[in-house]
């Protein structure tokens, strides 16, 4: 027996290429498969934790002339509301030896009522009076300012408006008000760079129970169907390209595993034709039909 497990073993380790083929092979199908089971599962709950990061607890986006938070209606799921007003802020840059020419870079102003902000979670522990801004790192270095300074910024009529730098903060890329050059500042200032227009602005609604965000969202569409809006949370887009990415990866699980048995199989076919003139030696020793099979299994085995 001691033999014929090491003549078994040197067959085995005489062909590393095969070994690795299969193993390649099983590695590749696991993968397909970790990755197609597993994303039914985890991709919804992943796009909505990237959401998080952006929005918040923010369900739904309401904006538009036609939407008027006062026409929620009474019956609407529970939910927490800040609105949100952007604009946008170009900065100039001169160009060293060119006088008539520059670049520029467009920084993104956000307003909030920072109470509101905070309860949906698209900003915390954020603390900006009137007149007041925070900046991300980048803006801050594209203005070469810093805390107590005051910079010049313009409302949507372009007359220039002081603020002074209230924080810098950290650029994070996953988040809405922090990603690359942005600013934040209160619903006063926000009021004053506005000039008194109000339909640029967005509501980030929260509903309190996750499960009735269709529900609110159909709600808000039959009280005013002119107004747009955005389901976050129960979004078709979302949920096809979760399907699609699942349909690819059961087809690239499907196509994996058929190599996997084609693979398997040309081995051991390549195996027993390999074996005949040792299993002819062996069977001329006197050993059974039986127990060659048990053999060639085990060496088969051996390579699973």
């Amino acid at each position: 027996m001691g033999l014929i497990l090491k003549t078994t073993l040197k067959n085995i380790l005489g062909n590393p290429l095969r070994t690795v083929l299969v193993v390649f092979a099983i590695f590749a199908c696991s993968i397909a498969a970790m990755l197609c089971f597993d994303l039914t599962s985890t991709g919804r709950t992943l796009i909505s934790n990237l959401l998080s990061g952006a929005l918040g607890d923010t369900d739904i986006i309401a904006s538009g002339k036609n939407y008027d938070p006062e026409k929620i209606p009474e019956d609407m799921p529970e939910y927490r509301i800040a609105k949100m007003r952007q604009l946008n802020e170009i900065i100039y840059e001169d160009i060293e030896g060119e006088y008539y020419l520059a670049t520029n870079e467009t920084a993104v102003i956000y307003s909030f009522n920072i109470e509101d902000a905070e309860a949906i979670g698209i900003i915390s522990d954020v603390e900006v009076g009137d007149n007041e801004i925070i900046i991300t790192e980048p803006y801050a270095s594209a203005l070469n300012v810093g805390i107590g300074d005051t910079i010049t910024i313009h409302d949507i009529m372009r007359s220039p408006v002081e603020v002074t730098v209230r924080d810098i903060a950290q650029t994070d890329s996953l988040s809405m008000v922090y990603a690359g050059l942005s600013g934040i500042v209160n619903e006063t200032t926000g009021d004053e760079l506005m000039c008194g227009v109000d339909t640029l602005s967005m509501y980030l609604i929260d509903v309190a129970d996750d499960s009735k965000t269709s529900e609110a969202y159909d709600k808000l569409n039959e009280a005013m169907p002119y107004a747009e809006y955005e389901n976050i949370r129960d979004n078709d887009a979302i949920n096809q390209t979760i399907n699609q990415l699942v349909g690819i990866m059961f087809l690239v699980f499907a196509i994996t595993f058929l190599l996997v048995i084609f693979v398997t199989a040309s081995i051991c076919e390549r195996i027993v034709s390999e074996r005949m003139s040792y299993v002819g030696t062996l069977r001329s020793l006197g050993m059974s039909p039986h127990q060659m099979i048990v053999i060639l299994l085990i060496e088969n085995v051996f390579y699973a």
